[in-house]
């Protein structure tokens, strides 16, 4: 399956027009958990995941809980699950065109994308952070805030033409230029407990650098 690299490529150009991800330092490695202040017992852990111009979140479904809990329906079987927030049109789209790429410089429908996984990914760029009870909770109620419900509190799935493996459901939050992919995932290690800040995160470079400043490195245990 190919990476989810798309839906972060039309801020691309912007690029040239506001600033370059050239002061954004390369992250290398993976099985790496950064241990923030304040949580020398973890709770739990999540994982940062970067796939091109696109980042995300990895985290253990036994922490589906709270908020968050009807995923283990929709995925019964996986021992982690990726999540990864971008612009409707275009995340969910197999080939979209200048225009869906244009669209989604200004603000538009926004979209979470959800992969049960029954291993940790092999992804290059992969950071393990260690989150405390507290840290845990406001990561569970940022991402169950993210979700938009229907009736009875359900998710509501979004339909795609099955351009990749997971589903996509509808979220809230508005896409563009200046609030990408890579703002959301940081705002949610934000409210995870992480020392990082979302103001002026664009690029996917920028959300790498600041979980990795973040903290010192520990190993992340796979599941069995």
């Amino acid at each position: 399956m190919r990476p989810p690299l798309r839906t972060c490529t039309a801020i691309l150009l912007m690029a040239t027009l506001f600033m370059t991800a050239s002061g954004c330092k390369p992250i290398t490695g993976s099985d790496r958990v950064l241990t923030p202040p304040g949580a020398p017992n973890p709770a739990a852990t999540v994982g940062f995941i970067r796939n091109g111009w696109h980042t995300g979140l990895v985290l253990p479904a036994a922490e589906l809980k709270g908020p968050i809990h009807t995923l283990t329906h929709w995925f019964p079987t996986a021992r982690y699950v990726e999540i990864g927030w971008g612009q409707r049109p275009f995340y969910t789209t197999r080939h979209p065109g200048p225009w869906t790429a244009l669209r989604a410089l200004f603000p538009s429908p926004s979209v979470l994308y959800v992969k049960g996984l029954r291993h940790v990914p092999r992804a290059p760029h992969l950071l393990w952070r260690a989150l405390s009870a507290r840290g845990l909770h406001g990561l569970q109620q940022f991402l169950g805030h993210t979700f938009r419900h229907g009736p009875h509190e359900a998710l509501e799935p979004v339909r795609s033409d099955g351009v990749y493996a997971g589903l996509f459901f509808r979220a809230r939050g508005t896409y563009d230029a200046l609030h990408t992919c890579n703002t959301w995932t940081i705002a949610a290690l934000h409210h995870a407990g992480l020392p990082v800040h979302s103001a002026g995160v664009i690029f996917a470079g920028q959300a790498a650098t600041a979980v990795h400043d973040a903290g010192a490195p520990v190993r992340h245990r796979s599941l069995p």
